[in-house]
């Protein structure tokens, strides 16, 4: 496991478990690339992949992602209050050498 996303969770939750949704998160949007997903796609996209969230949770996983510099937030124009949530080069090389991609 590389230290780069490292599985800091609350309690309940499973590092491994915390782990395997941050890289369906990023996964979702390499698939995408280059394209951007708002934040109700990654979350019926996560929960097809089996895994369920309250919107606070995705929220902050994306947020952790984001601090991480794998992903990048862009406001749109027509909706700024809805973010949408991009792939960035570092995201795709943690995944590259996760051999993910």
């Amino acid at each position: 496991m590389s230290s780069f996303i490292t599985p800091h969770a609350p309690s309940s939750t499973p590092s491994s478990h915390l782990l395997l949704l941050r890289h369906a998160l990023l996964l979702q949007l390499s698939a995408a690339y280059p394209a951007s997903l708002p934040s109700t796609t990654l979350s019926q996209g996560l929960h097809i992949a089996g895994h369920s969230l309250t919107a606070l949770d995705l929220l902050r996983e994306l947020t952790y992602l984001k601090e991480k510099s794998l992903i990048e937030a862009l406001c749109p124009l027509l909706n700024p209050a809805e973010p949408r949530y991009k792939l960035t080069a570092s995201g795709e090389d943690y995944l590259r050498t996760q051999a993910l991609v």
